[in-house]
């Protein structure tokens, strides 16, 4: 008779991933609030559930710390969370303290299983966990959509058309964010050659294709920046890929995509650029009223440009100010929520977790996140990019970075 082989799980295990399932729920289902009115709760249970989990890994991160590694991250993190929690305390707490609470139990979050993923290597389930979980997502939205499945009412917040997964602009990112998680797994699994290469270029002309049928420009012009971006690091020169993955490199662009659009201003004026905008994009020549947008900003922000007008009013503050849903601007939009003081916080967090890219020796395997992250910085000159989304690819990156080909735990 032959012994039964048993595989130890370990309860902490357990904890992590489901955590970690828990936070991919909250991340991917941000704009589908708008489409499922039950979609909120959810996310708020997956959320505090994710809490919970993580609170059961709290003694092996206290373990795992290392200043040296961490600290960075967590003086960032730290500094994140306490300038959001004064400046909804010093702006007179108007806004969502819910949404405070949220974004902070969000960061501690994504610190605790950032620095347990790297010491016990579960990057590559994590990848997996969140690939799987898109690609259902995407066959849902798609096949619901095809088929009429489901009508949804109109929202008051938008007169776009919805979809299970939100607005066209969220079912362009989803598709460009599996793109992303697609090619990644291939590379922690080495297997991608050129097959694998041209597969990515066959998966990136498919989310094309998408964006053209939701008629979506932006996903349009990213469709083309990520093949263009991938292309460069994928086959460019060590110049260039030195140069693009350069926390440096990538802090201007981001600081500069808020800012850009007063150049854009200009360039919009010349008349050869105005004749192809209007009669060959067919399009407005503000961009969709994006640079009125911009022109009001500054005048809209006397008085509140500290800390913002609060967490959760960027809708009700853009409507009055703009007669637009939001600011159009991937920085200009937490700016004018949470002022300048949280947002320079933020941008030092953000550059605490890409900066670990220095400790990358095979920038191979990060290829297509930093890619997917480029891609939604220049996106974001004049849309919202910048959400639980990007830093959810933050903290995979940071993960990747690290990443170790010794057999990982279960």
């Amino acid at each position: 008779m032959v012994d039964e082989i048993y595989i130890p799980i370990k309860i902490k295990s357990i904890l992590f991933y489901f955590a970690f399932f828990c936070l991919t729920i909250y991340t991917v289902m941000e704009s589908s609030t708008t489409s499922l009115s039950f979609m909120p709760k959810i996310r708020v249970y997956s959320l505090w559930t994710a809490a919970l989990c993580c609170s059961g890994l709290l003694n092996e991160v206290f373990s795992y710390i290392d200043t040296d590694k961490y600290g960075f991250c967590i003086f960032s993190s730290v500094l994140f969370i306490a300038s959001i929690i004064f400046g909804w305390i010093f702006g007179g707490k108007v806004g969502s303290s819910g949404g405070v609470i949220r974004m902070s139990v969000y960061i501690v979050e994504i610190l605790i299983l950032m620095i347990v993923a790297k010491k016990e290597n579960r990057t590559k389930y994590c990848v997996r966990i969140l690939f799987m979980f898109c690609i259902i997502m995407c066959f849902i939205n798609d096949f619901v959509d095809i088929t009429g499945l489901i009508s949804f009412t109109k929202s008051r917040y938008s007169i776009l058309k919805k979809y299970v997964i939100g607005t066209k602009f969220d079912v362009v990112y989803l598709h460009l964010n599996t793109v992303t998680l697609l090619t990644t797994n291939e590379i922690l699994e080495n297997r991608f050659d050129k097959k694998r290469v041209c597969l990515t270029y066959i998966a990136l002309a498919a989310v094309l294709a998408i964006s053209v049928y939701v008629d979506c420009s932006t996903g349009v012009i990213g469709s083309v920046v990520f093949a263009a971006l991938f292309s460069l690091l994928q086959y460019g020169n060590d110049g260039v890929k030195k140069f693009l993955y350069s926390k440096y490199t990538f802090m201007i662009t981001l600081l500069a995509a808020a800012f850009i659009l007063l150049i854009l201003q200009a360039i919009v004026n010349l008349p050869v650029v105005t004749n192809f905008i209007v009669n060959t994009l067919k399009r407005d020549v503000t961009l969709t009223g994006r640079l009125i947008i911009f022109m009001l900003f500054i005048p809209t922000m006397n008085g509140h440009w500290f800390w913002g007008y609060g967490l959760g009013k960027a809708y009700s503050v853009s409507m009055s100010n703009f007669g637009a849903a939001d600011a159009q601007n991937l920085v200009l939009q937490w700016v004018l929520q949470i002022g300048v003081v949280p947002i320079t916080a933020m941008l030092l967090w953000i550059m605490s977790y890409f900066s670990r890219i220095d400790k990358c020796n095979n920038k191979s395997v990060i290829l297509p996140i930093v890619v997917l992250l480029y891609t939604y910085v220049l996106l974001g000159i004049g849309e919202i990019t910048l959400n639980y989304n990007f830093f959810m690819f933050l903290f995979l990156l940071s993960c990747i970075s690290n990443y170790s080909q010794i057999t990982e735990c279960i």
